[in-house]
């Protein structure tokens, strides 16, 4: 590992100096807009990204939390899939089976994740390796989009450093689909407004590729919302912001140009994000409540931005003080969805760019306090005017990640005001130095109160690091210290570039450093190293047979975690996001759990009941098992079992239900396994009479079952299982999980990801033919 982190420095470093020893200033206007220039500030952001994380890349540590739990544990049975020439489609390994190829976050079809998954040996290392380059690609993304705006080199890589070192990277460090949602909006923004401002229908092709492919490994919510974030930005592109140098006039077609844009950005978009979503309507019905909406009230409320967590924005130290613990200062919420923290000079430039009158920077600021009301929640109505007005919002929870908007936002208003700041040496306004002093003065007097009144508000008995009130001093300071002298003219052009540069890269770094406890952890470690040196890339499971333990082993951890899955254990008790009311009920009772778990999890019955899955009914057949110290069959038909997705979750109480009195106990069926792998399952068993065999792996829509060569319906069994029925005599059973129409759909998106870059590329090699036939 170590080998590793040190070829990564070394690397950064001789493609910095190499640049670095061909540069000019910053302030040479002709070198500010050449290629070397934003060469070197796209090396300076890498660096900053991977030297930050050293630890992590050196082995010292290991990914913390949901890192660690669920997505590398994933990634690395996707790369195992995908080096076997397959994809991921059932994870038998957690929760009594999965379907993790429809949950859009975990990215089995995504051909990035796949990229890294193949070319990497080892997949924990190629995880690593994924991640860091979504966080890069993030601030190249915004790097990108700052150019387009007109904004010169030093503030582009000003505004991108302070990007990277956000809230959203530091905080949700452990989310990798939140980090690939966020890491690739600003491309989707860029190549959307270009498609906007040029009258250029590839641009928005472009977007909506890049929209798509962030959908196959994001999490569902930017999904939802950044068609929704683009149909406002287009508003104002070409009815509000008219007046904005830069911009086209437009013409009297906009409204059939703005909505050919949307149509197409919808097109192109669902035909590439289709095989997870696809997949996620309609393989989780019957396995999850979560394949329809959600409760209004779940999804104000669990996740929001706490209004006082606004104050963050002062130092990336105050949200660790929603660190997991009994005196957390916001409980409401978890740590990583309590900080907005955006760098010190984005603060100070976001807001100086309000200093001109604007109605297009008026309107992107309405876009980012509306995006603000949203976050916080269940405390403000507008994120449930949302919920009832735009049905698909209603599809995902955490109000929090509202505050991915307000974050771009203000790099794109900060773009515009460092575009401001560099005209100014031309017109030389002693007005506009002296007002934009004087706000900068404003800002960091108020992040100073804010800090000490988050601090005070949380009543904690414990002192701020010195690091911390050296940075927010420091930091915040010799901000006005250079806006100052800046202000008196006592500074030269090249002397006032570099200490903002400089100021820039001190600011992420520390933000990073700050940071620390939600990117890595090292007591994280030795369940990394487990998974690690225990690997297996074998994806038989005949090998144990039928054997499944309720929790994965201790050295991986006592709370529920799908860590077992790098090391092919299979388990009962899982994390699981896609939630099942019944399932946590086996959970939570020893008796019904015995079922599932063991080497005798294959039950037969000749006199089921049958019952619809509801949650009065599921309370009799508890009852039921409990009295008789055994299980007994409850069969559903399919469509029961799809319809339970479509109850109110959190309705408990207004479901009368039948007795399965009638049900008798089931007896263990001895089996012979000829076969077991992830999609398939193919055993013996010898019936002395007609009925039938429950499997206690997991119910969905698409298992197809066959007995003796013959089709057979697989039934919803005990509310969560697999039942199939069988003849007296002999049986050879054969289940397949067979998802209808996966398989198009991916060759769909793929064919459409790689025309648009075949023809992207197409559009490179003719610039570049065009530039070497030039004189």
């Amino acid at each position: 590992m170590e080998s590793f982190a040190e070829y990564i420095v070394w690397g950064c470093w001789e493609l910095t100096r190499k640049c670095w020893l061909g540069m000019t200033p910053f302030a040479d206007r002709s070198v500010t807009t050449g290629r070397r220039a934003w060469m070197f500030a796209g090396t300076i952001l890498a660096a900053t990204v991977l030297l930050g994380n050293f630890d992590l890349l050196s082995g010292r540590t290991a990914p913390t939390w949901d890192a660690v739990d669920y997505f590398a544990p994933l990634f690395s049975l996707i790369a195992d899939h995908a080096k076997a020439g397959r994809l991921l489609l059932w994870n038998p390994w957690v929760n009594a089976g999965s379907p993790d190829f429809s949950d859009p976050q975990v990215g089995a079809s995504s051909p990035l994740l796949l990229l890294f998954a193949l070319i990497v040996p080892n997949p924990f290392f190629g995880f690593l390796a994924y991640w860091m380059a979504l966080w890069i690609v993030g601030g190249l993304g915004m790097m990108l989009l700052c150019r387009h705006l007109k904004a010169p080199v030093w503030g582009a890589m000003v505004i991108s450093l302070g990007f990277l070192a956000s809230g959203v990277f530091t905080a949700n460090a452990e989310h990798t689909s939140w980090i690939c949602s966020f890491a690739l909006l600003p491309w989707i923004v860029w190549r959307f407004d270009s498609a906007i401002l040029e009258r250029s229908y590839w641009g928005v092709v472009q977007a909506a590729a890049l929209w798509g492919l962030s959908a196959l490994g994001g999490y569902p919510g930017p999904t939802i919302l950044d068609p929704i974030f683009l149909a406002l930005w287009g508003i104002g592109r070409l009815w509000i912001g008219r007046g904005e140098p830069y911009l086209r006039p437009a013409s009297n077609q906009k409204l059939t140009h703005y909505v050919t844009v949307l149509l197409i950005l919808l097109a192109i978009g669902i035909a590439v994000l289709s095989p997870a979503y696809v997949s996620f309507l309609t393989e989780t019905r019957g396995y999850t409540w979560r394949a329809s909406s959600l409760d209004r009230e779940y999804s104000l409320g669990s996740g929001v931005f706490p209004p006082a967590a606004f104050g963050t924005f002062a130092s990336p130290f105050l949200y660790l003080l929603n660190l997991p613990g009994p005196n957390r200062i916001w409980p409401e919420t978890d740590v990583s969805m309590s900080n907005i923290y955006v760098g010190i000079l984005v603060s100070f430039f976001g807001l100086s760019a309000l200093l001109r009158a604007s109605r297009w920077r008026a309107w992107l600021l309405l876009m980012a306090l509306l995006a603000g009301c949203c976050a916080v929640g269940n405390r403000l109505p507008v994120r449930g005017w949302l919920y009832d007005l735009l049905p698909p919002t209603r599809y995902f929870r955490m109000p929090s990640l509202f505050r991915f908007y307000v974050i771009l936002i203000f790099c794109v208003l900060a773009a515009y005001a460092v575009r401001d700041f560099d005209n100014s040496w031309e017109i030389q306004s002693p007005t506009g130095r002296r007002r934009f002093f004087v706000l900068s003065l404003m800002i960091a007097v108020a992040a100073l109160v804010s800090f000490y009144l988050v601090w005070h508000s949380s009543h904690l008995n414990i002192s701020v690091p010195l690091y911390a009130l050296s940075h927010l001093w420091g930091g915040w300071l010799a901000a006005v210290l250079i806006c100052g002298l800046w202000y008196r003219g006592a500074l030269s052009k090249n002397v006032l570039l570099c200490a903002l540069v400089l100021l820039a890269v001190f600011d992420a770094g520390s933000a990073l450093y700050l940071s620390r406890p939600t990117l890595f952890s090292s007591g994280a470690l030795s369940w990394w190293q487990v998974m690690n040196y225990r690997h297996t890339s074998n994806l038989e499971l005949q090998s144990q047979g039928w054997l499944r333990h309720l929790h994965p082993p201790g050295e991986l951890g006592t709370y529920p975690n799908d860590r077992n899955v790098a090391i092919k254990d299979a388990e009962l008790a899982n994390r699981s996001p896609m939630k099942n009311r019944f399932f946590e009920h086996y959970l939570d009772d020893q008796v019904l759990s015995s079922m599932a778990i063991g080497s005798n999890r294959i039950w037969f019955s000749d006199q089921p009941a049958w019952l619809p899955p509801k949650e009065a009914n599921f309370t009799a057949f508890a009852q039921l098992v409990h009295q008789l110290g055994s299980p007994v069959l409850v069969l559903h038909t399919p469509d029961e079992m799809e319809a339970s997705s479509r109850e109110d979750c959190t309705d408990r109480s207004a479901q009368s239900g039948a007795s399965p009195g009638t049900a008798q106990a089931m007896s263990p069926a001895a089996t012979q396994l000829m076969s077991y792998r992830p999609n398939s399952l193919i055993f013996r068993y010898h019936a002395d009479r007609a009925g039938w065999l429950m499997v206690t792996d997991r119910w969905a829509p698409g298992w197809r079952a066959s007995v003796n060569g013959q089709p057979r319906e697989v039934l919803g069994a005990d509310f969560i299982f697999r039942a199939v029925p069988v003849t007296r005599g002999d049986n050879l059973v054969e289940l397949r999980y067979k998802p209808r129409g996966y398989v198009p759909l991916v060759a769909l998106s793929w064919l459409t990801l790689a025309v648009v870059g075949g023809l992207q590329l197409r559009v490179f090699a003719a610039g570049r033919r065009t530039i070497g036939s030039q004189p």
